[in-house]
């Protein structure tokens, strides 16, 4: 958590008060470049860090899922504004359908209520004008394929 969520939010703040950054939202791509690249950078840290000090868990494949879909991003962002919001959800319902065992209603529950959840905020960030759809759906697409890929293969 110190090196995927403190750093960068930290750097985040910081790209604030200097004026790096016009808000917090960091709604313009070209103001996501460098946030992303040190997402990158904190996030293939820990996973080298935690590939080396613990045995092989599902903490790894997050960690590696994480950074397959943050490094693609900022390739993508590069050209395309993309919803980081909605990676981040896409990856939530990809990794529990990497997980799924056959055939355990619990998992079907998780899985709906990731769908409904990413759902209702994404939608809220159309509706708040955050994003296009193309936008949102990409974000999706990538973050669900990438966790699903990296839970199933790995996992």
């Amino acid at each position: 958590g110190l090196f995927t969520a403190v750093v960068p939010g930290i750097l985040l703040l910081m790209m604030r008060s200097l004026g790096w950054v016009e808000s917090l939202n960091v709604e313009r791509r070209s103001d996501r470049k460098f946030l992303l690249f040190v997402s990158i950078v904190a996030h293939y840290f820990s996973f080298q860090l935690l590939k080396n000090s613990v045995p092989v868990s599902a903490i790894h494949v997050l960690l590696l899922g994480s950074l397959v879909a943050t490094a693609l991003t900022f390739l993508v962002n590069l050209i395309y504004k993309i919803s980081l919001h909605a990676v981040g959800w896409g990856g939530m319902a990809g990794m529990v359908i990497g997980l799924w065992p056959t055939g355990i209603l619990y998992f079907f529950l998780v899985f709906c209520s990731a769908l409904l959840l990413g759902g209702l905020a994404l939608t809220a960030r159309r509706a708040l004008g955050a994003h296009s759809w193309g936008e949102i759906g990409l974000g999706y697409l990538l973050g669900f394929s990438v966790f699903a890929l990296c839970f199933q293969w790995f996992g």
